[in-house]
């Protein structure tokens, strides 16, 4: 116990558990066969002492901690709230925050039933400035199939056929500052982009030249749902001269400036 604070801490924490069921869709709404498996083993843990209101500032807590679960059968709610099987059958990772009010660093893997190689999700966050917060996300391997069932029946999109059978590597970042700049890096079997943007001090977005995109195949299918029809697939590359997106509720397109290379 911190005598200064009244804090809480904790060198080590382990625990291991068996979640049934009927606990799991109770508190999270997951639908899994049979119990899972939870392992945490956390260092350096902190808990704040609660304050006047009896409240415990959650935002304060700090740890350095591994997980792993085993997981059989989990279903999710879906886009139109009816369950999708998510076949995943373990999660192992780490998160750190020092505490979570300064932000939270974590890196994870899981495993799915398909037979591919365990897929991952590395980042980091860091709250304020003018989106809310800066950081970066890093998706590897990502197999299309788990990503499918939330996709609303409604999007004219096969992720196998449009995409590949994984997203090969998504990264998206959000630097610091007052002025920060944004970028986006998708690299899929059938689509390759490269985006990055910044946002001005007064709202309105510009885009980086040399951006681009480069669509193997676009199918019939999605043409048609945009109400233009084509013989077959086709591709294009598209390279970004100019972008500029005005800001505000209610942005005056007039300004609205965009300038592209497309073959």
């Amino acid at each position: 116990m911190d005598p200064g604070t009244g804090a809480a801490r904790l060198r080590t924490v382990e625990a291991d558990a068996t979640l049934s069921p009927a606990l799991l869709d109770a508190v999270a709404q997951l639908s899994v066969a049979v119990p899972s498996k939870v392992s945490l083993r956390a260092r350096d843990v902190v808990v704040p002492a609660a304050g006047a209101d009896g409240r415990v500032p959650l935002d304060q807590c700090a740890f350095d901690a591994d997980l792993s679960v085993t997981i059989a059968g989990l279903k999710v709610p879906g886009p139109d709230g009816a369950p999708v099987v998510l076949e995943v059958t373990g999660i192992k990772g780490n998160a750190k925050a020092v505490p979570l009010a300064k932000g939270i660093d974590f890196d994870l893997r899981a495993t799915a039933l398909t037979g591919t190689d365990p897929f991952g999700m590395q980042g980091s966050y860091r709250p304020g400035g003018p989106l809310g917060g800066n950081g970066r996300l890093r998706i590897t391997k990502l197999p299309t199939a788990l990503v499918r069932p939330f996709v609303p029946k409604s999007v004219p999109v096969d992720l196998a056929r449009d995409l590949g059978d994984s997203i090969d590597d998504l990264e998206a970042t959000v630097a610091s500052g007052d002025s920060p700049e944004v970028e986006l890096v998708i690299q899929c079997p059938n689509v390759k982009t490269a985006v990055k943007a910044t946002l001005r001090t007064d709202g309105s977005w510009h885009g980086e030249p040399g951006s681009e995109c480069t669509v193997l195949a676009v199918h019939p299918q999605v043409m048609q749902a945009l109400g233009i029809r084509t013989d077959g697939p086709f591709g294009f590359a598209a390279r970004l001269r100019r972008l500029d997106v005005p800001g505000g509720m209610h942005p005056d397109l007039s300004r609205l400036a965009v300038d592209l290379d497309v073959g």
